[in-house]
């Protein structure tokens, strides 16, 4: 009898219709446990639009076919293992020691990596889960660019987990087995991929209803200078966007997409916030413009009228933060932007007295002016005063044109010379966009704020930031105030009212 060589080292042979059982096993698995990662995802990806921020976390096409593959791949991966498993366990009977104890010992490792990999696999999807429901941190995590390597090898590395003792049992014909095994895992990757259980796009779309920077394209604009509303359970958030259909109609929200109002019935929808508050706690009432930036100031400014006749004294202009790598409508700034008081309140007595005096033949009477809590146009004179106008196409101040950087180093001068004791009348043509008058009311204000700055370094080394409350803050404060004027309609109308008088008949 020849002996051949090798015969001490029988090959390990796997019956057909074994690896074929265990080839339908693998796609089964694989594909179910493709569709609970997938349903895993989207449910978590839909949970992000009503808890947290409420910032729904979209994916292109691309990016969802990109997940996709990076699902699909994993479940065939560990898909992979299970068929595996069931190959051996049935192909024990009749092999040598050596082969059992090689099948055996593959087994006990494949399981512990199997369950040990799917145990720190969902706490950390879980952890991130719960993340993004909780915080928009799509704005600061973008794993396609950062972690490309991870979401490509990671599934890899979980399919050749097997490999070292698996190489040992196949040895006769492992790179056989080996490129079988790719091509497989390769072709279900890619063809799982393309399966949606949902149709995604579709709720994308209801739930991104609810959203009304998403439905009217709201853009607010940047400004460099920001304050934070710091009682929010006492703001009112009022949306100003432009309509889908006449983009020069605007269209007025309060609080969410389900509250649209107009201009003559916003009084109502704000009265009705307003009486949920305590009696000491309306007086503090505050609220938060959302106004997209290419809105007229013409309505901006009849809003600011509506909310002086019915006693709102703060308001904010929601901005975005300049210079950021944020959208301007990150959830985090949505608080935050310049701040206004509406000084002075609405006296309907003067009112009827403008009414009344604009109809006057002044050949005939003298207007007299004493001094009043109704307007300011007789205080302005014991102060140091200029005056900026923001045109469509220029910018002036006391009636000469300037360059941007020409007006910072007008206001930052004045300021640092007078302060306290000076006044920046802040006006504006009432048909620039509101993008345009924050851009520049943004520039007063900023140049106010680095000689804030400058100060708190000087005087105590530390930066204006650093302070909050303090006694420190409020002496910086008393320094360099925001003595930035905007005449009221009413002040308007005095002024004009005074010009066609004549300085002479005006006492």
């Amino acid at each position: 009898m020849t002996i051949s060589k090798g015969f001490l080292q029988k090959r390990t042979v796997f019956s057909t219709s074994l690896l074929s059982s265990g080839t339908i096993l693998w796609i089964i698995f694989s594909y179910i446990l493709y569709a609970f990662f997938f349903l895993s995802r989207e449910i978590f990806r839909f949970l992000t639009a009503d808890f947290g921020d409420q910032v729904l976390l979209v994916l292109d096409k691309n990016e969802t076919f990109i997940y996709n593959l990076f699902c699909s791949s994993l479940a065939v991966a560990i898909g992979y293992g299970l068929a595996l498993r069931f190959v051996l366990q049935n192909s024990v009977t009749g092999q040598s020691a050596k082969a059992r104890f090689l099948m055996r010992r593959t087994l006990n490792e494949q399981d512990f990596f199997t369950w040990a990999f799917l145990s720190w696999f969902s706490r950390i999807t879980s952890i991130l889960g719960i993340c993004y429901i909780a915080f928009p941190i799509q704005y600061d995590v973008y794993f396609l660019d950062e972690f490309p390597f991870l979401l490509t090898l990671l599934p890899i590395v979980v399919f050749f987990t097997t490999w070292p003792k698996l190489a040992l049992i196949t040895k006769g014909y492992r790179l056989k087995w080996t490129a079988i095994s790719l091509g497989i895992f390769a072709t279900m990757s890619f063809g799982f991929a393309f399966k949606s259980f949902l149709a995604s796009e579709k709720i994308n779309k209801i739930l991104l209803k609810k959203s009304i920077e998403y439905t009217y394209g709201l853009t607010v604009p940047r400004s460099q200078t920001q304050q934070l509303l710091q009682r929010r359970s006492l703001t009112t958030n009022v949306y100003i966007v432009r309509d889908t259909i006449d983009p020069f109609q605007p269209i007025i929200f309060i609080n969410n997409v389900y509250t649209q109002t107009g201009l003559d019935s916003i009084d109502i929808k704000l009265n009705i916030e307003r009486d949920k508050l305590s009696w000491i706690e309306s007086s503090q009432m505050a609220i938060n413009l959302h106004i997209d930036e290419n809105i007229p100031m013409t309505f901006v400014e009849e809003l600011k009228y509506r909310f002086r006749q019915d006693s709102l004294r703060i308001i904010q202009y929601s901005t975005g933060q300049k210079h950021s790598k944020y959208p301007p409508n990150y959830p985090q700034w949505k608080y935050s932007g310049i701040q206004q008081n509406l000084y002075p309140r609405h006296y309907p007595k003067f009112v009827s007295f403008l009414d009344s005096a604009e109809h006057l033949d002044f050949d005939k009477y003298t207007i007299r002016l004493p001094e009043s809590m109704m307007y300011r146009v007789n205080a302005l004179k014991e102060y140091n005063r200029i005056e900026v106008y923001v045109g469509k196409d220029d910018v002036m101040v006391n009636g000469a044109t300037v360059t941007d950087s020409k007006l910072a180093e007008i206001v930052y001068k004045f300021t640092k010379k007078y302060s306290p004791d000076n006044v920046i009348i802040f006006n504006k043509d009432n048909q620039i966009t509101f993008g345009r008058y924050i851009e520049y009311l943004d520039l007063v204000y900023s140049q106010i704020e680095n000689l804030k700055n400058e100060m708190s370094l000087e005087l105590y080394q530390r930066p204006l930031e650093y302070w909050y409350w303090q006694p420190e803050l409020e002496s910086i404060k008393s320094k360099y105030p925001r003595n930035v004027l905007e005449w009221t309609r009413e002040e308007q109308r005095l002024l004009d009212l005074m010009k066609k008088a004549g300085n002479t008949t005006v006492k």
